[in-house]
């Protein structure tokens, strides 16, 4: 059986507002993909997470 990955997640609560969260995920973006070894895990505002979901998946 393979070794699993670890779990770096970041709980963003409900303090931001959709385009809040666009700003943060956008200025998080270039560090989390140079973490290849862990499992990324962002937490965004049930309110964000459609939009969020999608500009990750751009």
């Amino acid at each position: 059986m393979g070794r699993r990955k670890p779990i770096v997640a970041g709980n963003w609560k409900m303090h931001n507002t959709i385009p809040e969260s666009l700003a943060l995920v956008d200025a998080m973006l270039p560090a989390l993909q140079l973490f290849h070894s862990v499992e990324r895990v962002v937490c965004p505002p049930y309110t964000s997470l459609p939009a969020v979901s999608a500009r990750l998946r751009e």
